[in-house]
């Protein structure tokens, strides 16, 4: 499937409120002759990697977890959770009813959900049943019905009444978000937050009548702004309208400007020039408090780090990119905050250019679009070629590049494990890399993007850790 960028979009939770539609999974005949597929253990030891070749299907077939169309305002929107293929292997997915053919795409992911695949259009579609069909690289398909009538009388949350209110310290990561309910409206409630950017779903409440939910534990980060609306639904179960407040913000930690515990001045090849990453983290203070946060250079260049990026573990991050030709100055980088009531903070950061080689691509283990049965997968690389002591860190970003999920800690070690912790959703695909530092953190160099898919189901019989990769 062609990889696009697609907006924003909205959607219900998988098993709250977003039942599994009937769906049909046909195994679609194709040619007798069998392929090999390489089989690699995922159970990665210092000393080796067992290999074996076997005739089998390369990955599971195609399957709904999860799928729908709503309207919403003047658009349409359809939506699907899958697991089976990693969008590399899916041939088409489209969606087929009375206004035409659709496409869906690979979108953002969802904290607890996965990769969504989304599409919108931008007025409200013929009522009707829309069929979803998913054709994977080996032509096996699944297929399911939707119903969907157009209504355009669902009321909305007033904002006023959400609570927390905008630009609040929560002073927790398990917020309780609540609202006032819609008097005299038959509706159903969902609390939707995301992080500061949009750029991924960080929790998605269940249908409810509730007026009041709680974040559960271990989604969202400490000293990180999010955003959040209220939703309202015309069902709690195969929803196909919907409402929305405005976005309202909080912040998970507590207003306290003490000090700059995080900073980082980092340089990295970018084609042929230099891109320099000056930035800090895990700061208490949120955005919209911030009078000025700036790093004065040794030439006196000033940088504003105006911009966020948060991700999935880590605390929110406030940065600046320059790119250019030649290296940054070395020596002393001043950092500065002052926030909206004059309190300040300052620290310095000490820089040198050094740069770093980075991986060999042919080394990394797992190939290009790898399965795995487990979803604590291990990854290896073979060590950077050059004369100083370098360390490595696994990084895995969501499929469409939105957000970090996951970066280990440095290390000299040429193998990572992604901790049972992370929890990356079954039957969802990711991306890995490998990043190479200087000792200082000053200097970075990275690989290229793999993607790889964590199967839905274990294996029958073998080993649970085994991984399939379709590159051979």
């Amino acid at each position: 499937m062609k990889k696009r960028s697609i907006m924003l979009c909205g959607i219900d939770s998988f098993g709250n409120g977003c039942p599994q539609f009937p769906q049909e999974t046909k195994e679609v005949d194709v040619k007798t002759k069998k392929r090999k597929y390489l089989i690699e253990l995922g159970l990665l030891s210092s000393l080796a990697l067992l290999t074996c070749s076997v005739a089998m299907a390369a990955y599971e077939a195609p399957a709904f977890k999860s799928s729908g169309v709503y309207a919403e305002g003047s658009g349409t929107v359809f939506w699907a959770f899958i697991s089976g293929p990693s969008p590399e292997d899916v041939a088409s997915f489209t969606v087929t009813g009375p206004s035409g053919t659709f496409d869906l795409q690979p979108s953002l992911s969802f904290r607890g959900l996965g990769l969504l695949y989304y599409h919108r259009e931008g007025s409200i579609l013929k009522d009707g049943s829309y069929t979803f069909m998913v054709t994977d690289s080996l032509g096996r398909t699944a297929s399911g019905v939707k119903d969907f009538a157009y209504d355009g009388t669902v009321p909305k949350v007033e904002a006023s009444t959400m609570r927390p209110r905008n630009g609040a310290y929560v002073g927790t990561t398990t917020p309780t978000l609540s609202f006032e309910p819609i008097a005299g409206a038959d509706v159903y409630y969902q609390v939707f937050v995301q992080d500061y950017g949009s750029r991924a779903v960080w929790y998605n409440s269940p249908h409810a009548k509730e007026t009041a939910f709680t974040v559960p534990e271990g989604l969202l980060q400490p000293n990180t702004p999010y955003r959040w609306v209220v939703r309202a639904w015309d069902r709690a179960t195969d929803p196909q309208n919907r409402t929305q407040t405005e976005a309202r913000f909080f912040f998970t930690g507590t207003k306290a400007l003490k000090d700059i515990p995080n900073k980082y001045v980092i340089s990295y090849p970018f084609g042929e020039d230099i891109g320099n990453w000056l930035g800090v983290t895990n700061i208490a203070i949120a955005p919209w408090s911030t009078d000025y946060l700036r790093v004065t250079g040794p030439d006196s260049t000033v940088y504003d780090l105006n911009r966020v990026e948060c991700r999935f573990d880590t605390p929110a991050l406030y940065f600046n990119i320059s790119y250019t030709t030649a290296p940054i100055p070395d020596g002393t980088y001043r950092f500065e905050i002052r926030d909206n009531v004059g309190n300040t903070a300052t620290a310095t950061q000490t820089y040198t250019y050094d740069p770093v080689p980075t991986v060999s691509e042919e080394s990394r283990i797992p190939a290009q679009n790898a399965y795995f049965y487990v979803n604590t997968p291990t990854f290896s690389w073979a060590p950077a070629k050059g004369d100083g002591t370098y360390y490595y860190q696994l990084r895995i970003h969501d499929y469409d590049e939105r957000i970090k999920w996951y970066t280990s800690e440095r290390s000299t070690e040429t193998s990572a494990t992604i901790p049972a912790g992370v929890n990356l959703p079954r039957g969802s695909s990711y991306r890995w890399q490998v990043l190479v530092w200087d000792k200082e953190t000053n200097n970075l160099n990275f690989t290229s993007l793999f993607t790889f898919t964590i199967s839905r189901q274990g294996p029958t019989g073998g080993s649970g850790g085994c991984f399939i990769s379709t590159m051979f």
